[in-house]
C-alpha cells in the first residue's frame, strides 16, 4: 500500500532532507517487515535512505522468518569436525534475523552456527551516520541552581542517541549533560525519551 508522503512537512539540514513526523503512536508494518511508529516514519525512512518502502498493513509487523533449505548447498567436513558450506558467488542479498545483510541465502546457512534465519529479501535497514551535533544553536537559560536549561522546539524529527534511545529531535540530546551523541536520524529500536 502506497503512502501519500506529500502531506508531511520536510526540511533540509545540510545535505539531508528530513521529514517532520507527528508523535503519534499508530504502528504500521512496512514492506521491509519492520514496524514503524506511524505512516510518516516510513516516509521519513524512505527520504533519509533513498528507499521505496510501502505499508504492508496497519499494526506492528509479526516477527517473520522464511525457512531456508540449507540441504541444497554442498558441505564439507574438515579434519577437526567443522562443517563448511560451499556457497555460490551470486549476489542476491537477504536480510538475516540478526539484522545483518548476507550476500545470498547460502551465506546464512554458512553462518548458521548462531541459528540466523531469513527475515526478508534485500538488504537490511542500515543507519546513516549523521554529522556532529551542534548544541549551540539552541537557546538556554540559567536555572536557580546555576545550571543551563536548554529550550527545545516542539518539532518531531526523531534522532537515535548513542544510548539506544529515541529523542524527539537532536535538541533532546543536547539537554542531557555528558558524552551522549546521536547515531542517526530516525527512531531507535528501543524507547523514546
Amino acid at each position: 500500500l502506497q503512502i501519500d508522503c506529500s502531506r508531511y512537512h520536510s526540511m533540509t539540514k545540510g545535505d539531508q532532507v528530513l521529514v517532520a513526523c507527528p508523535r503519534i503512536m499508530k504502528p504500521v508494518c512496512g514492506s521491509d517487515s519492520s514496524t514503524y511508529s506511524n505512516e510518516c516514519e516510513i516516509c521519513a525512512y524512505n527520504v533519509e535512505h533513498q528507499a521505496n518502502i510501502s505499508k504492508k498493513h496497519d499494526g506492528p509487523c509479526e516477527e517473520e522468518t522464511t525457512p531456508i533449505d540449507c540441504s541444497q548447498y554442498p558441505t564439507q567436513v574438515t579434519e577437526d569436525g567443522e562443517t563448511l558450506v560451499s556457497c555460490p558467488r551470486i549476489l542476491d542479498p537477504v536480510c538475516g534475523t540478526d539484522g545483518s545483510t548476507y550476500a545470498n541465502e547460502c551465506e546464512i546457512c554458512a553462518h548458521n552456527g548462531s541459528h540466523v534465519g531469513k527475515k526478508h529479501a534485500g538488504n537490511c535497514k542500515q543507519t546513516v551516520p549523521s554529522p556532529e551535533l551542534d548544541c549551540s544553536q539552541y537557546p538556554s537559560k540559567a536555572t536557580k541552581d546555576g545550571r543551563a536549561r536548554i529550550a527545545c522546539p516542539k518539532i518531531l524529527l526523531p534522532v537515535c542517541g548513542s544510548d539506544g534511545f529515541s529523542y524527539d529531535n537532536e535538541c533532546g540530546i543536547c539537554r542531557l549533560p555528558g558524552t551522549l551523541s546521536y547515531l542517526h536520524y530516525g527512531i531507535s529500536t528501543t524507547l523514546w525519551l
